[in-house]
């Protein structure tokens, strides 16, 4: 049976849904609606959260879930989340959106750390440790506690180095609302 876990959001019309061990994320192309795998590899960890895709901040989410998207790690290669999205400037296409800043709100590029810790879930139930990884200052309202990875400039960061012998793709998309990280082995 599929382990799916099911995280309650501060809108009770919103979920996000986290899977592990091999397990389907049932709304993505890879998957029919028997489970059956369509595309070459193995999941190891995908998460879902939901986000509103009408807001400055839901530019800077796909923009950094298509940055990490396809990203493909070799075993013992190690992965930045902040280096690949490149810097959180204009000029690379991110937007001015509320963020948290030493527990308090501010303006930067917010919705960017929504994609870190989307993929640090994915992460934990795949068992893939974080070389890297910092709580946000305040509570974020769509990860449970513990889940979620801030990061900053280049002094705060979500890293991962490959443990696992065989290649490890990120797969991540952001549509209508609805952010996935997957991670599958090749």
């Amino acid at each position: 049976l599929p382990l799916i876990f099911l995280f309650p959001a501060a809108n009770p019309a919103d979920n996000q849904t986290c899977a592990a061990d091999g397990q389907p994320d049932w709304g993505t192309e890879q998957w029919d609606s028997a489970g059956t795998q369509q595309a070459s590899g193995t999941v190891i960890g995908t998460c879902t959260t939901s986000y509103v895709d009408n807001i400055p901040r839901a530019t800077n989410v796909a923009l950094a879930a298509q940055r990490i998207n396809g990203t493909v790690v070799q075993p013992g290669g190690s992965f930045s989340f902040s280096n690949t999205i490149l810097p959180r400037t204009s000029a690379n296409g991110y937007v001015t959106a509320p963020i948290y800043v030493s527990g308090k709100k501010g303006t930067g590029t917010g919705g960017v750390c929504q994609v870190s810790s989307t993929l640090y879930a994915s992460m934990v139930y795949a068992g893939l440790p974080a070389t890297e990884r910092h709580a946000h200052s305040l509570p974020v309202d769509y990860l449970p506690a513990g889940l979620d990875a801030t990061i900053a400039g280049s002094y705060l960061d979500l890293k991962f180095t490959n443990t696992f012998s065989q290649p490890l793709l990120i797969q991540a998309s952001a549509n209508g609302g609805t952010l996935t990280v997957t991670l599958v082995l090749q």
